[in-house]
């Protein structure tokens, strides 16, 4: 992506979050279809458009169909907060009245952080629930015609239903397999939480926690297939919204015991210098270009690019030798027994729990990749090639 598409992009979200008025002359020199093909995979459009609009900008014949896309990307972000926000209501109230303990995570607390909500678009509602009740809550999405994505395989459940309607009800915050410091962490989070003022079932992280919960998230994502722009803009809202309760000294320790203090103090730094001022893009450093460069790449969702990179160097810590690739390989030919036993309860339900069948399900699991996602191995293999 240029750098001239990259700091246009920055200045309107910039403008649009601390409610400055864009120039009209800049906004006339603008690329405006990379730029929002930039805000577009970095779900950013909403928030973009917000700037554009306030600054008073009347497009010539050559812009104006993009900005009717983006008009409708701003539309369909209020729209779908207004309704995903109804339906989640009707959710606490099934769960207020059954006595089930919940807690709201993400970009449910941080849309709100923004000075309008639909800056920050949602694509899902992820709430953390008593696992106890597991069936009762599949029970009530079924009640409610959802389709159920994914049940009792992961840490957490899919429920969706058109048009936009998406819950991923978690039992669990992080997996051992995954990361076990993060996972030992919040395999209680009785002291990390309070209830939420109102409620008898609601709950909230303590404000700090919030901050701490909010960095493993977005490093998990960052060290594997890659987050967004959309993650840093939040470090920055977040900072700004937070600044009277987020003591970051206080915290440092934790933060290293988490494996995390790095990556908050980059990416804290790199978003104040972005978005709290005008920046040029000249004066980042090279550490700085570079790490802007891997969220604007990524997308919200990251790519399988990224992915590969990420653990065939170790998250730029190692060289991409030749053996390091052949790891790399290997490890997603004959992942861990961990993985293995949670891909069991997705893929291969008579292998789960049963140890001796555990080599057929490897076995299974290369057979199956070979025939239905022949593609998406054939695309790993390219990214390891390139590299």
């Amino acid at each position: 992506m240029g750098k001239n598409t990259v700091q246009d992009a920055i200045y309107l979200l910039s403008c649009a979050v601390n409610n400055k008025k864009a120039e009209p002359d800049r906004i006339k020199k603008m690329d405006l279809t990379a730029v929002y093909s930039l805000c577009s995979i970095n779900s950013l459009t909403s928030a973009a458009y917000f700037a554009i609009e306030k600054s008073g900008y009347e497009p010539d014949e050559g812009s104006k169909a993009v900005l009717e896309k983006w008009q409708q990307e701003r539309d369909k972000s209020i729209r779908r907060i207004m309704l995903m926000d109804a339906e989640r209501e009707a959710l606490c109230t099934f769960l207020e009245s059954k006595g089930i303990w919940y807690l709201p995570l993400k970009g449910i607390i941080i849309k709100d952080m923004y000075p309008h909500p639909a800056m920050r678009r949602m694509a899902d509602n992820d709430i953390l629930f008593d696992s106890d009740y597991r069936e009762q809550v599949h029970d009530y999405f079924v009640s409610r015609s959802y389709t159920v994505e994914s049940y009792c395989c992961s840490n957490h459940d899919v429920y969706q239903k058109k048009p936009i309607y998406n819950f991923e009800m978690h039992t669990a915050l992080f997996e051992d397999f995954k990361s076990k410091v993060w996972a030992d962490y919040y395999g209680d989070i009785t002291g990390l939480v309070q209830k939420k003022d109102g409620k008898n079932f609601e709950y909230e992280f303590l404000p700090e926690e919030f901050y701490i919960y909010f960095l493993c998230h977005a490093k998990k994502h960052h060290s594997g297939s890659g987050t967004g722009l959309r993650t840093l803009l939040d470090f920055y809202i977040i900072n700004r919204y937070m600044s009277d309760t987020i003591d970051i000294d206080k915290i440092g320790d934790k933060l290293k015991e988490l494996e995390i203090y790095e990556y908050e103090n980059s990416s804290r730094a790199l978003a104040q210098k972005l978005f709290s001022e005008e920046f040029d893009f000249e004066e980042l450093s090279e550490a700085e270009k570079a790490m802007l460069s891997r969220y604007t790449d990524s997308g919200t969702y990251g790519t399988v690019a990224q992915r590969v990179k990420n653990r065939v160097t170790e998250d730029n810590t190692k060289k991409p030798t030749r053996n390091r690739k052949i790891k790399y390989i290997f490890s997603r030919m004959f992942p861990s027994r961990a993985f293995m036993e949670n891909w069991c309860y997705r893929e291969f339900k008579v292998g789960y729990k049963r140890p001796l069948l555990l080599p057929a399900a490897y076995i299974w699991r290369l057979i199956k990749s070979f025939f239905v996602k022949s593609s998406r191995w054939g695309g790993e293999l390219r990214a390891v090639k390139k590299l």
